[in-house]
């Protein structure tokens, strides 16, 4: 049978698992948030200054700005 009412001693690795899991678990939190925001300002950014794509020599070429420079990626394989 099970005593009711509080442990009367918690052994170290207990109390040790149980301070990691709550810093994993602020941690974790920590990420989603950082993440959720940089995700919310790409989409921002991305309505302001759209990226554009277009067909060069063969080659898909994207090009886009961030604030006075302006950024182009083409591929390195012609399209199909």
């Amino acid at each position: 049978m099970s005593r009711a009412g509080p442990r009367p001693y918690i052994g170290i690795d207990e109390q040790r698992n149980t301070e990691d899991l709550k810093m994993t678990t602020t941690k974790l939190l920590k990420s989603l948030l950082i993440t959720a925001l940089l995700a919310s300002m790409t989409s921002y950014a991305a309505e302001q200054q759209p990226i554009v794509i277009a067909m060069e020599e063969g080659k898909q070429i994207a090009s886009f700005k961030i604030g006075d420079s302006r950024c182009v990626l083409k591929t390195t394989r012609s399209a199909a």
